[in-house]
C-alpha cells in the first residue's frame, strides 16, 4: 500500500511541475527550451527544419495525456476524500490505470523515436534525452530559487 501512494505522490508531484510550468510564462520556457534543446544536440538547420514538427507532435501528445488523465484521476481521488478515503479496490484501479498511462507514455517516445530515427542520428537521439533531461532540472532549480525567494520575502 505504502508503494501506491508513493507512485500516486510522485506523479501528483510532477503533475504541479507541469501546470505550474504551464503557468509561469510557457512561451517562454518553450523557447528556451528550444534553444537548449539544438545547442545540446547541435541541430543543423535542415535536422531542425524536420526535427521540431515531429518533436513537438509527439511532445505535446505525452504533455497532455499526463494533463488530462492524471487530472482526471487526481479529481477522481479529491471526490472520494483524498486517498486515505479510497478502498483498497479504488487505489488498485488508479494503480493500474497510472500504469497504463506509463505504458502509454513509453509508446509515444517509442514512436517518436522511429519517426525521427531517419532525421537523427542514434547517438543523437539519446543526447535528445539527456538534454530534456538535463532542461527540466535546470526549471526545477528556477522554480525552487523563485519559491525560495517569495519565501524568504514574505518572512
Amino acid at each position: 500500500m505504502n508503494l501506491k501512494l508513493s507512485i500516486l505522490s510522485v506523479l501528483f508531484i510532477l503533475q504541479a511541475f507541469y501546470i505550474n510550468a504551464q503557468n509561469t510564462d510557457n512561451e517562454n520556457i518553450k523557447a528556451l527550451k528550444v534553444a537548449f534543446i539544438t545547442e545540446q544536440l547541435t541541430l543543423t538547420t535542415s535536422e531542425a527544419e524536420k526535427f521540431w514538427p515531429i518533436y513537438n507532435y509527439y511532445t505535446g501528445k505525452e504533455y497532455n495525456l499526463k494533463i488530462i488523465e492524471i487530472r482526471k484521476l487526481r479529481h477522481q481521488i479529491k471526490a472520494k476524500g483524498g486517498i486515505d478515503a479510497i478502498s483498497d479496490n479504488e487505489a488498485d484501479l488508479i494503480l493500474k490505470r497510472l500504469i497504463e498511462i506509463e505504458n502509454e507514455i513509453a509508446s509515444i517516445k517509442n514512436e517518436m523515436n522511429q519517426k525521427l530515427k531517419p532525421i537523427l542520428s542514434s547517438k543523437k537521439l539519446i543526447k535528445l534525452q539527456i538534454a530534456e533531461f538535463e532542461f527540466n532540472r535546470k526549471v526545477l532549480e528556477e522554480l525552487r530559487k523563485k519559491r525560495m525567494e517569495r519565501f524568504r520575502n514574505n518572512q
